[in-house]
Parts: structure tokens; C-alpha cells; sequence
């Protein structure tokens, strides 16, 4: 197969979707599961889409079990989980919002502190930026407008 022809994260993330949309979480993990067993690794925007099911769908308890097999890394058919983002959490917050779920809500948040702190952020490289010439911005200033002198009387 051609590597244009090969599917993507974001390949896996809508058959993910749907799955989940169709039969539930159950049926979204069971597609994620099998992929991995098959030897190919979805992404982490498929694990979201699976996680925003689950939380969706009121299994809050269930999405922070993934979510912490996540953060640790476990495997499955001998690759890891990929690990969350602070994009992962912030959904998963956003769901449990909408969902009048402040308390569960509060506790993602709270995780998602947990897992930077544990998370050594000085092994990850700086972005890379390119630097720019700042943008030459040309004001014009108005003169100021003569006044006419004043004529004092004089008696």
C-alpha cells in the first residue's frame, strides 16, 4: 500500500468516533484494543475521542481509569498507552461542565496538576521559533493646529 494510502491518527480517531457513537465506550475500547493487538498504535486523538465517550455518556469513573493507565503508561499487546495532554484533561473537564459535573470536573483539573508535576518538563525541547522582523509600523502625527493669537483690549 502506497504511505499516502496508510491511515493516520486522525484515520483511527473517526472510526473511534463513530464506533463509540454506535456501541459505546465498550465498543470504541474494544476497536482500540484490537488495533493495538494488530500491532498499530491509533494516537492519542483516538484514546481522547474513547475517554470523551466514556465521560459523555456519565462514566466518569471509568474515563479516569483510562486516563491514569494512560499516565503510567500501561501497555497493551506491548505498546504503551499514549500519554495525555493538557488538551485531554481540558475536554474531559469541558464534558463533565456540560454535564453539570463540577465535582468531577474539579478532580480532572486536580489530575491534570498531578500528572505535570509528576511529568519532568525539562527533558521536553523547547519549540523551535522562528524569529521575526517586527513589523515597521509608520504613524503619522498630526500637526497641531495653529491658534489664532489672542487680542486683549486694552482700554
Amino acid at each position: 500500500m502506497a504511505p499516502s494510502l496508510h491511515p493516520t491518527e486522525y484515520t483511527h480517531l473517526a472510526f473511534v468516533r463513530e464506533i463509540a457513537f454506535h456501541l459505546g465506550p465498550p465498543g470504541a475500547q474494544h476497536a482500540l484494543k484490537t488495533t493495538m493487538q494488530r500491532g498499530i498504535d491509533p494516537g492519542l486523538p483516538a484514546w481522547n475521542a474513547h475517554l470523551l465517550a466514556l465521560a459523555g455518556r456519565g462514566r466518569f469513573d471509568a474515563a479516569q481509569h483510562v486516563l491514569r493507565a494512560m499516565e503510567s503508561g500501561r501497555k497493551i499487546a506491548g505498546r504503551a498507552l499514549p500519554s495525555p495532554t493538557a488538551r485531554t484533561y481540558i475536554g474531559l473537564v469541558r464534558v463533565c461542565a456540560a454535564n453539570g459535573q463540577e465535582e468531577w470536573a474539579r478532580k480532572f483539573l486536580e489530575q491534570l496538576a498531578e500528572f505535570q508535576k509528576e511529568d519532568s518538563l525539562e527533558d521536553v525541547p523547547e519549540p523551535k521559533t522562528q524569529r521575526r522582523r517586527p513589523k515597521t509600523v509608520h504613524v503619522q502625527v498630526a500637526q497641531p493646529v495653529a491658534t489664532p493669537p489672542s487680542s486683549s483690549q486694552s482700554s
